[in-house]
């Protein structure tokens, strides 16, 4: 099947938005069974001893996973606001897939902070102590799990969630306009998932270079996850509206099924515009007003003769002689496929 199968215009949600939704019911149903289970502190007496934990002061796990790791997504968040405030007239062809509209960049750096700051009020309100605070492991605290709301463990507290996984999970919104595109708009999900894949990973790293150092119980990360997804895909979600109304395919026409060429139609030229335009939709992948400079269709220049208009929508009758068309077809005068 063509790869154009795999984009749509429509409005209706995609497969993708389904699946998003239904990960983060298992990602739910997975950490609630895990603080069923009661693992938490098994598993710490497997990394730890009496005396507290001997890779608490790892270099690897303390310069590279904890220090080096939290540098790095600090410095990555300051790429997103440079990528956001990205003139659309130096976009790259080579990144088209990167070349999403500003509001859209705007919105997952807004879901960032959003992430970000949802995990750190349940930290700084949690009385959840560390496990190297623990009796168990050297320290003062007692046991208790973090449903225990309301009861002090006698420790520092405000250890639940993980506030290093966080440095990785909140950028999980980075997969949604890939995954979960605005309607009307034809992207591919390839690049949604292999954010999805680096995020995932690079979490789950910094959430257990934590817990093999004494500092969060495996159930800290999980609740993190679930806690950045969780915030990422509603504030996605009750964005998509706003960012659907400014969505604009073909310069300042907006995409609705009225004005989008129908391969169907009777006219044998719109006919080849709209497979001209389909082809541009696939290859770039994605299809918004500000990317019109940089994506350059030739399908919206300017026309050489008189053309007929269908929906509101101005089709050029065809390319300067002497070009060839995107498509392969030659210019009307010389019977190519524009000619047809």
């Amino acid at each position: 099947m063509p790869r154009a199968a795999a984009l749509s215009l429509n409005n209706e949600p995609t497969v993708w938005h389904h699946s998003v939704t239904r990960w983060l019911g298992i990602v739910l149903l997975v950490t609630l069974a895990w603080d069923a289970s009661g693992l938490d502190l098994p598993v710490m007496w497997q990394i730890g001893t009496s005396s507290g934990f001997p890779l608490r002061h790892h270099a690897w796990l303390v310069g590279v996973f904890h220090e080096g790791w939290r540098q790095f997504f600090a410095a990555f968040f300051v790429s997103m606001v440079v990528w956001a405030l990205w003139p659309a007239r130096w976009n790259l062809p080579r990144l088209a897939a990167m070349n999403l509209p500003r509001r859209e960049r705007w919105t997952l750096i807004l879901l960032v902070l959003l992430s970000l700051l949802a995990v750190n009020l349940v930290k700084i309100n949690s009385q959840t102590s560390c496990p190297w605070d623990l009796q168990q492991f050297g320290g003062t605290a007692r046991y208790l799990s973090h449903w225990a709301l309301g009861q002090s463990d006698g420790g520092s507290g405000r250890c639940f969630p993980g506030g290093h996984a966080s440095s990785a999970f909140a950028f999980v919104g980075l997969c949604l306009p890939w995954l979960a595109p605005p309607p009307h708009t034809a992207r591919a999900p390839a690049a949604g998932l292999r954010w999805l894949t680096f995020l995932l990973l690079a979490g789950l790293t910094a959430g257990t270079a934590q817990t093999l150092r004494g500092a969060h119980f495996p159930s800290h990360t999980l609740w993190t996850l679930l806690i950045c997804g969780s915030v990422s895909w509603i504030g996605w979600q009750l964005a998509l509206p706003r960012l659907a109304q400014r969505l604009r395919v073909f310069g300042r026409v907006r995409a609705t099924p009225q004005n989008v060429p129908d391969p169907g139609a009777k006219h044998s030229h719109s006919k080849a515009m709209a497979r001209i335009c389909n082809a541009e939709r696939v290859r770039f992948g994605v299809v918004s007003g500000h990317e019109r400079k940089t994506l350059s269709f030739s399908c919206l220049k300017p026309a050489t003769r008189a053309a007929p208009e269908r929906g509101g929508l101005r089709f050029p009758a065809g390319p300067p002689q002497g070009k060839s068309t995107p498509s392969g077809g030659s210019d009307p005068r010389s019977g190519g496929a524009w000619g047809q």
